[in-house]
């Protein structure tokens, strides 16, 4: 029921439109969440303003080909704290950016925000949401989240996402952009988030425009298995 609602308020949103500008925290409280390779994170955690129990917590990912990007700048974040007029609470992360660390580094660190909102937030409901690399991190542990080694959310809303890095289109940015972070042909394979999908996964939004340059509409399409008519949301 969680899932339904997320996804019903992401789509009531959808007419917005994202935005780099840096947005101030206010009413968010920062906190340390991790330590990995030496290296600490942080994550702002706006509580829920709707009236009434909580219905978790969703955890932002912000996009930057994994190189760049800030938990107060990721183009669906002011998108994301609309959330917390619906009831949820919502984490917006930072993680470790390429080249000083490669992939999975930045995996371990979403994986790790999972973990301490279980232990620290409303856990009662999580799910994920995710822009660009941010929306393939978010995949990634949606899709694992069968495997043990990775935590099992309730959702995921992965806005342009490279899903398929087997297989990049060759007119896009992609391929350049991820350079940095996954530099071997054998990383991306690993780290490809249709590798995964299985029936048990959880419900996805896959949110798409017709002609992104950095990340071909292809890979959403490949990705949610079907050759589906595409809603116009111009």
């Amino acid at each position: 029921m969680r899932a339904l609602v997320l996804m019903l308020a992401m789509g009531l949103m959808l007419t917005g439109c994202g935005t780099t500008e840096k947005a101030e925290a206010a009413g968010a409280r920062e906190v340390s969440y991790c330590t990995n390779g030496g290296q600490a994170q942080t994550l702002d955690l706006y509580a829920a303003e709707a009236a009434g129990p909580g219905r978790g917590t969703v955890i932002y990912i912000h996009g930057g080909g994994y190189t760049e990007g800030d938990k107060r700048e990721g183009f669906e974040l002011r998108r994301a704290r609309i959330l917390t007029k619906f009831g949820f609470a919502v984490a917006s992360i930072n993680y470790r950016l390429a080249p000083r660390r490669r992939f999975p580094a930045q995996l371990e660190d979403a994986k790790c925000a999972v973990a301490w909102v279980k232990a620290n937030a409303d856990a009662r409901w999580i799910g994920l949401m995710g822009d660009s690399a941010g929306g393939h991190l978010a995949s990634l542990i949606g899709v694992l989240g069968d495997t043990g080694d990775v935590p099992r959310v309730g959702a995921v809303a992965a806005f342009y996402a490279p899903l398929d890095l087997a297989a990049m289109e060759a007119d896009s940015l992609l391929p350049q952009a991820i350079q940095p972070a996954m530099p071997t042909e054998a990383i991306r394979r690993k780290w490809s988030p249709l590798r995964y999908v299985s029936a048990g996964d959880p419900p996805f939004l896959l949110v798409h425009g017709r002609q992104d340059r950095f990340v071909s509409i292809a890979q959403s399409v490949r990705f949610a298995g079907r050759e589906t008519k595409l809603p116009d949301l111009s």
